[in-house]
């Protein structure tokens, strides 16, 4: 038996070649078929013979200056796919594609996608070339780039997982955040981004930084993160916020049409009213947080300020803050600013107010004073 062994090892070795998986790593698209799967359409090299396998989820997918036009015609996973020199189209056709570590790098030619799913868990990165995403769901974990002729297509683009991203002249249709996690940030980088109509964020642990994010139609929060960027709505049609909690910037700057709350909203930072017609009905706004912020100006139904942290502070900057119904004091604070407090109904005051600015009560009917009245 022992004068066997080294024979037995040769065999193993052998047949672990013959059973090995096919080499992974780069895949060239030809200028021979259409078909995506086709082997006869790849190569291992640019320019090289046809016959590699298709590109699987540990090859990258290139299309280059020797690819012709490309149908996806089977349901793709490859580690990245990368458009570099490519003068040709690529067409997602009925089948969903998911790339890896290795990123969605789109440079040059033309991409036509589908209704079909788009799932790149790192990046999206649209740097030339022509690129129409789908109509239906792109989720991103980590970066996101539109630049280019970048066409939303209508559809909605996720992002999601713990990682941090960056949003370089970032363009959307439908935006959606459910990142989480002590890494999760999002980072504008050159320019705003716009989402053109709807924006909806769950992401209690998120962190937003650089530039801003203009909203043209409806916001639906979870909870917003945090952050030192605003969200301006500056829709020129109707526009709805519901949801719970905005813990970054706010600003409303309609030129037409009316934003209307549909829930309660609690808002950590800054509100600031530019200029347009708001509808709270008989929704409150709540400012709270243990940062310092802003109430430029702005017509409410029920207000409550609800700020005590170590940094809390509140200011009116601009005009009279106008509250159609209650007016709820919960800080033991300085409200400071040039300008009042016009009250329709009550005003309810739940703590020691350092100083606070004068209040007007002015409505038509029969009002109150209440609560913890120690007027400085």
């Amino acid at each position: 038996m022992g004068k066997n062994l080294p024979f037995l090892f040769v065999l193993l070795a052998l047949l672990s070649l013959f059973s090995a998986p096919a080499n992974a790593g780069s895949r060239f698209f030809k200028n021979v078929g259409t078909s995506f799967n086709d082997t006869a359409n790849w190569s291992t090299s640019a320019g090289g013979a046809g016959g590699a396998s298709i590109p699987g989820s540990s090859d990258i997918a290139f299309f280059d200056a020797n690819s012709g036009n490309c149908t996806i015609d089977v349901i793709i996973n490859v580690s990245g796919i990368d458009s570099t020199g490519y003068t040709n189209t690529v067409t997602q056709g009925a089948f969903t594609i998911t790339t890896g570590s290795s990123n969605f790098l789109w440079v040059a030619g033309i991409f036509v996608g589908s209704a079909s799913a788009i799932t790149c868990t790192s990046a999206l990165l649209v740097t030339g070339g022509t690129f129409t995403n789908t109509s239906g769901t792109c989720s991103v974990t980590t970066n996101f780039t539109s630049q280019g002729t970048y066409s939303h297509n209508n559809g909605t683009v996720l992002f999601s997982g713990n990682q941090p991203s960056n949003f370089t002249s970032a363009i959307f249709y439908n935006l959606s955040i459910t990142k989480s996690g002590a890494s999760s940030t999002i980072t504008m980088v050159t320019a705003n981004a716009i989402v053109n109509n709807n924006l909806s964020i769950v992401s209690a642990s998120l962190t937003f930084s650089g530039l801003n994010i203009e909203i043209l139609k409806d916001v639906s929060f979870g909870v917003s993160g945090s952050g030192t960027i605003k969200f301006i709505l500056n829709g020129t049609g109707a526009q709805s916020v519901s949801g719970g909690t905005c813990s970054v910037n706010f600003e409303i700057n309609k030129a037409s049409g009316t934003l209307t709350f549909t829930s309660n909203i609690t808002f950590g930072r800054s509100y600031q009213y530019t200029t347009g017609t708001v509808d709270w009905q008989t929704y409150k706004a709540i400012i709270t947080g243990d940062t310092g912020a802003t109430i430029t100006s702005g017509t409410f139904y029920d207000l409550e300020i609800n700020k005590n942290g170590t940094s809390a502070s509140i200011a009116i900057a601009t005009a009279n803050i106008i509250v159609l119904n209650d007016l709820t004091l919960t800080l033991s604070k300085t409200i400071t600013g040039a300008f009042f407090f016009e009250v329709g109904r009550n005003l309810i005051i739940n703590a020691t107010v350092l100083s606070f600015p004068k209040t007007i009560m002015n409505g038509t009917g029969a009002q109150t004073i209440s609560g913890a009245v120690n007027f400085p």
